[in-house]
């Protein structure tokens, strides 16, 4: 094909037609490779003046063609996405400049998901029937780390699943593996044994924006803080430091509902005119339906990468969970017999709850002071923490107190951290010892240092911890202080963007340096993190290898750092 300028895009469909995107001549054209004997090129997009009319482009650049033959243009000067169905010269806009700041590329799925190269935002998005939902770059601005990006120009996925990016003023090729747990928006960092965090808490939401209930939070792999103001039948959230109330429609939140967040953005918590109806809640449209009917109050929900619903259910004594793939879907009970008690498979007030991937439930039992885990398929629970404890070692753990934790969540390792309700401390669990994180002190004169009843903890994917603050009326946020170890390890590779990274340390005079691991296929990795893999061409293959970048960061916090560790109770 000979076409009279450049092709900033270039696309070959099912029937072998090659498509241009001619960006100066603001057109897209195509011309047959094998079947179309006279050879001609068509204009299938565009007339050839720049501008925003259906029928019209704007400096075109990545360009898509499915499999019924419809176009896909990054529409670069009107930033926009355009469809141009198949026959049809004039485009529908899918995604508008209200969300887009020059996208270079395009790409769909299976699913009719788009994959958008938001250049001006220095981000990849991905648009679908939930709205649009930043993957990649989500931090705001552009810059060199390798969870950031500098004008990104194009991207692609392999056959697994991992999306390459075109980072082009970063003169780099990033690598983006599909993790395991993609289906699952909750974050689990990685942290040294000895990290620590910033004693006094920054108040995220307090009494004015959450009302007296300071109890159901979540936070997203993008790092988007959700939080249940009980009293207005509302939700808030935090993104960039920008504050939003969402206001569900046509049903009030339970007292005590919890919230989770799936992979699309729907919201799932407990309508509190029935008990135990759990309804998905699409907040771009500002419509709910119900997905679930428990026999009881839900007090803790969690959804696993199965797409399975778990309920928590205080008054029943039970645990239960449904799929969400199946509308004919059965309640299913996964432990405790209904009847309040003390052994191993039964509850007294089941409280928050989390599953890992193996499908391991994890559950904070308040009435009997103690941790409960439940590998799949058992009925009978081992307590790790608290009340009876059976974990084997000479550790402090087994000198651990705990009043009525209410939540538990896990980080990368498996390690536990644990809302220790009527403490009003978080505490972090490691093999057979344990150690007091944020609320240590109950001396102290310093209000932000001190909890009132720590009803639920979240991580972000840096590793700073979100405690629902109860009897305070607010949710504070406590940032990760230190995470160095005692000398560098390599982890196995983990490439998610924002979900179970690792996040290890190492101290030295000039600055903190961040130390990752990765693989090398013949190529040569320049940084890598939790987020991407930088690839340049290689003279030498190579097969694995550590790298080192360093970067200084300022403490948020003029507090001293803790390093409590091992108190009992009544410290």
């Amino acid at each position: 094909m000979y076409v009279n300028g450049s092709c900033f895009g270039l696309f070959v469909d099912r029937d072998k037609n090659l498509y241009c995107s001619l960006r100066d001549q603001h057109r897209v054209v195509k011309r047959s490779l094998c079947c179309d004997s006279n050879k001609s090129t068509t204009i299938v997009a565009g007339n050839g003046a720049n501008g925003s009319a259906p029928n019209m482009l704007n400096q075109p650049s990545g360009i898509f063609v499915d499999i019924k033959l419809n176009l896909y243009v990054a529409d670069y000067g009107n930033n926009r996405i355009q469809l141009f169905e198949y026959g049809n010269l004039n485009g529908m806009t899918l995604v508008d400049g209200s969300l887009l700041n020059g996208p270079t590329d395009i790409k769909v799925d299976a699913d009719g998901n788009l994959f958008i190269v938001d250049q001006g935002n220095h981000r990849i998005v991905r648009f679908g029937s939930n709205g649009l939902y930043c993957i990649i770059g989500c931090s705001g601005a552009n810059g060199a780390e390798s969870d950031q990006f500098n004008l990104p120009f194009a991207l692609a996925f392999d056959t697994y699943g991992d999306i390459f990016v075109l980072d082009r003023d970063n003169r780099r090729i990033q690598k983006f593996r599909l993790a395991r747990n993609a289906c699952v928006t909750y974050n689990r960092p990685k942290f040294c044994p000895n990290a620590t965090w910033n004693v006094d808490g920054i108040t995220v939401f307090d009494q004015s924006l959450i009302g007296n209930h300071a109890r159901g939070i979540f936070v997203d792999s993008n790092d988007t803080l959700y939080a249940v103001a009980q009293d207005r039948s509302q939700i808030l959230t935090l993104f960039k430091n920008s504050t939003n109330l969402l206001s569900p429609t046509n049903f009030l939140l339970a007292n005590y509902t919890g919230i989770i967040v799936s992979i699309e953005g729907e919201i799932y918590l407990e309508n509190g005119t029935e008990s135990g109806r759990i309804v998905k809640w699409t907040k771009n449209t500002n419509t709910s339906v119900s997905v679930a009917y428990f026999p009881g109050y839900c007090y803790g929900l969690f959804i696993d990468h199965n797409n399975s619903l778990y309920c928590s259910m205080k008054e029943k004594n039970a645990v239960v969970k449904m799929s969400l793939n199946d509308k004919t879907s059965k309640i299913v009970n996964v432990t405790g017999t209904g009847t309040s008690g003390s052994g191993l498979d039964q509850f007294s007030k089941p409280w928050g709850i989390f599953v890992d991937n193996n499908f391991t439930l994890y559950v904070a039992e308040c009435g009997n002071n103690r941790i409960q885990r439940f590998q799949l398929g058992e009925k009978n629970g081992t307590t790790i923490a608290g009340n009876g404890t059976t974990i084997a070692g000479n550790g402090t753990l087994k000198n651990l107190e705990l009043k009525c934790p209410t939540d538990i969540i896990l980080d990368a390792d498996g390690n536990l951290f644990i809302a220790d309700n009527d403490n009003s401390r978080i505490i972090r669990v490691i093999h057979d010892a344990y150690h007091c994180v944020v609320g240590c002190n109950r001396n102290s004169t310093t209000v932000s240092e001190k909890l009132n009843k720590s009803y639920a903890v979240r991580f972000d994917s840096r590793g700073n911890l979100f405690v629902a603050d109860e009897y305070n009326h607010r949710i504070q946020n406590f940032t990760l202080a230190t995470n160095s170890c005692d000398s560098t390890t390599t982890e196995a590779p983990t490439t998610q963007v924002t979900t179970e990274a690792p996040i290890t340390q190492e101290t030295t005079a000039a600055a903190e340096s961040t130390t990752k691991a990765s693989t090398i296929l013949a190529t040569t990795i320049q940084s890598t993190t939790a987020a991407g893999t930088t690839i340049k061409p290689a003279t030498t293959t190579t097969t694995t290898l550590t790298t080192t970048s360093t970067s200084t960061s300022a403490s948020t916090s003029t507090s001293t750092q803790t390093t409590n560790s091992s108190l009992s109770p009544n410290s």
